[in-house]
């Protein structure tokens, strides 16, 4: 047992853990616990301009590093700001520290300015979350609150950490809860009543989910589809759950209809199926959190575990009863494929030829000249939700870290994602690719970007209007509202000019008009050692 202040405690229980980086926005509630952190040069602070970033810029980092980050808030204010992307990391399992300042816990009965219920407020969006009381008890906290992060399904934690916790003294031990996180394996029965039904089946699909990426499982994934020749579909594409230029990879799940018919066995693998299962076919849900298993849609076969050895359990118990037959008929099935396959990949190239010189800019023609300028080792991350399937399909990304997106639902949080996935994994060029809107919900994160000159690429696809709102009236309201024009569907009275707010916040940008000198300008900017943006005006209406 070693005698020492809350806040030390604090700091030497990160260090333990591997903490590296502490994502955070100060106020007067975190004076002390940075006053401490002064002292710990293993721990750098990273400051973001807006809590949003904050927990966007940690979720990025635990994302690319696989580490659990740690962030800082200012009570009430700060937690309230960071909802956001606190309900993205909630809904993508990513697990995080969500730590905030809390008032002298000897006067919150008096309600002083700031103070409230900080755990209550953070409830909807974390796992767990608990205020520290007294200092004896910041091990069993910490301790707890690392368990449950990374105990699947993974998810966010918060700790409130009122002022006189920091400088209160204790006897302090402590040791992570677990050497390595728990898995668990499936039920062998149910397993192979789902072994028996894909071996039987004529037309199967696969659909996928950031459970996958979640759970290290793309090379499992892969191996089974190979193994019983199944198309496989994303869903809302977050991750590379399945390598996109894999032949057996058909794109998003609206394709299934139109490329495949009726499939008669739905298998699903770390989300729901992403479609309307046909009556009568059959469904296996492999997933780590049981909730989500048979949640909205009857499932024939749930198999809840670890999607890791889930999967491998899955081909094991289908190797075991393959027969020639069988063989034959995925052989037919896989030749199918490659010629769906055949047929996206020349439709995707027609597009791409007949809208190269399109003015204003095809977002076809950006994605092609990323494409051509991307390093082998980087990551897109995607935040441009209109365009965000034209993204998903135009490239390439054949490896678990070469793309990402926001899991959950809230825009805006790109390009503090990309920071955090830079400095998550430094052997990477992050490129991000933004909707202007998107852009400006987290332009705050320029800054920071600039102030520790982190080297990420910021392409900002500008269009001046939330083009998804134009591309989704017609859906809710029928063709007739096509042509009309809606309050706040766009923003180009003045139109924003991206390279100008880049500029006042340290980072170096461009404007690109004109599709000839976009790759030069791509090149220039992924190509740099520093952050630079890139602001390339897009139709709105392609």
């Amino acid at each position: 047992m070693t005698e020492m202040v809350g806040k030390t405690a604090i700091m030497e229980i990160f260090k333990k853990e591997g903490v590296e980086y502490i994502f955070g926005l100060p106020g007067t509630t975190e004076v002390r616990f940075l006053d401490e952190l002064t002292s710990h040069p293993e721990l750098t602070y990273i400051l973001a301009m807006h809590e949003d970033m904050v927990i966007a810029m940690a979720e990025g980092y635990t994302r690319a590093s696989g580490k659990v980050s740690v962030s800082n808030l200012h009570t009430t204010p700060g937690l309230a700001a960071a909802m956001p992307t606190m309900l993205n990391a909630k809904h993508g399992g990513v697990p995080m520290i969500i730590t905030a300042g809390q008032q002298d816990a000897q006067r919150l009965l008096v309600e002083p300015p700031l103070s409230g219920d900080l755990v209550g407020m953070a409830a909807p969006y974390v796992k767990w979350g608990h205020e520290i009381k007294y200092a004896h008890d910041i091990p069993i906290a910490f301790r707890r609150a690392y368990k449950v992060a990374t105990t699947p399904p993974t998810g966010p934690v918060f700790l409130a950490l009122p002022q006189d916790l920091l400088e209160q003294t204790a006897d302090i031990n402590y040791e992570s809860a677990l050497t390595k996180p728990i898995e668990s394996r499936p039920d062998a029965e149910v397993v192979a009543r789902a072994a028996e039904w894909l071996l039987a089946s004529e037309n199967p699909v696969m659909t996928l989910s950031y459970g996958v990426d979640r759970g290290d499982a793309m090379a499992e994934v892969v191996k089974l589809a190979e193994l019983i020749g199944i198309p496989a579909f994303h869903g809302w594409m977050t991750d590379v759950n399945f390598p996109t230029g894999h032949v057996q990879q058909l794109g998003d799940s609206r394709g299934i209809k139109p490329l495949i018919g009726s499939p008669d066995v739905v298998l699903s693998i770390g989300g729901g199926a992403g479609i309307p299962v046909p009556p009568g076919a059959k469904t296996i849900h492999i997933d780590d959190d049981d909730w989500q298993i048979g949640k909205n849609e009857p499932v024939d076969a749930g198999i809840c575990g670890s999607v890791k050895l889930s999967v491998a359990d899955l081909t094991d118990a289908i190797t075991q009863k393959m027969t020639d037959d069988v063989r034959k008929r995925i052989a037919d099935r896989v030749e199918m494929i490659k010629g769906k396959k055949a047929g996206l990949v020349a439709a995707l190239a027609k597009k791409m030829a007949d809208e190269n010189d399109n003015v204003p800019i095809a977002f076809s023609k950006l994605c092609k000249e990323i494409d051509a300028c991307r390093p082998a080792k980087s990551t897109i991350f995607d935040d441009c939700w209109s365009y965000s399937r034209d993204l998903g399909d135009s490239m390439d990304y054949n490896d678990p870290k070469s793309y990402g997106r926001t899991r959950g639902g809230a825009i805006g949080a790109g390009i503090a994602n990309a920071i955090g996935m830079a400095l998550g994994n430094t052997d990477r060029k992050v490129i991000a690719v933004v909707g202007d809107g998107s852009a400006m919900w987290g332009n705050q994160a320029l800054w920071t970007a600039a102030h520790y000159n982190i080297p990420v690429t910021i392409v900002v696809a500008s269009n001046a209007s939330y083009r998804i709102l134009n591309r989704t009236k017609t859906i809710f309201l029928g063709p007739k509202v096509k042509d009309k024009k809606m309050p706040g569907f766009e923003f180009d009275e003045p139109r924003i000019d991206f390279t100008k707010m880049a500029e006042a916040m340290g980072v170096a940008a461009q404007t690109v008009l004109q599709p000839a000198k976009l790759k030069d300008a791509l090149k220039k900017a992924i190509d740099s050692n520093a952050p630079e943006l890139v602001e390339i005006h897009v139709d709105p209406t392609a």
